[in-house]
């Protein structure tokens, strides 16, 4: 993701950059103000407002698809697929009757339910918990998005108005194997304060 928004700033100054001197001073202040605005909003999306740890024996991905952070193992687990964890940073929710901000375990809730894949998810347990000190909420859960069942461990907590849910997944039995695993990495997750 970074590379990502290099590029882009790169593409911006790009622009600045092709200004000719007869350009006009409009022109060069509108350019200019773009470019505020997409540092602005790319310096938003690149630095994340949690900090977690990867196993050294793990490879850390950076951000991949809509998780700002992933990691693996090193190997695939037998049938390919390989144990990770993720973290997902959103805007908190809000209860869309009275406005009120969402608790953990309502943005677990609403995201599985927001989810159509994942209402089906076979529920294994439930429990309140605590990421950094928050209140969270942990579900260990079945779902078959991909041709194999995965088990995931998620902890979801919210932090000011963002929430933040921790998931680790791997085939179901494969589970027992990186539960532990999957702990330790959520375990060291760390609110910026």
């Amino acid at each position: 993701m970074p590379e990502q928004h290099t590029s882009w700033l790169s593409f911006a100054c790009l622009l600045l950059a092709a200004c000719r001197k007869d350009d006009s001073a409009a022109r060069v202040d509108e350019l200019e103000a773009k470019v505020l605005q997409l540092e602005a909003r790319l310096g938003a999306l690149a630095v994340p407002g949690f900090e977690i740890g990867c196993l050294s024996s793990w490879r850390i991905l950076g951000a991949v698809g809509d998780a700002a952070w992933a990691c693996r193992t090193e190997q695939p687990a037998a049938g390919g697929f390989w144990p990770n964890c993720n973290v997902v940073e959103a805007p908190r929710e809000r209860d869309a009757q009275t406005g009120a901000p969402l608790s953990a375990r309502q943005s677990f809730e609403a995201s599985l339910s927001g989810t159509p894949q994942l209402e089906q998810a076979r529920r294994i347990s439930d429990r309140s918990t605590q990421l950094d000190r928050e209140p969270a909420h942990e579900a260990v859960y079945e779902h078959d998005l991909l041709s194999k069942p995965l088990r995931v461990l998620a902890t979801v907590a919210v932090h000011g108005d963002r929430s933040y849910a921790v998931s680790c997944a791997a085939p179901p039995e494969a589970f027992a194997a990186n539960e532990e695993f999957f702990h330790q990495i959520t375990n060291s997750f760390r609110f910026k304060r």
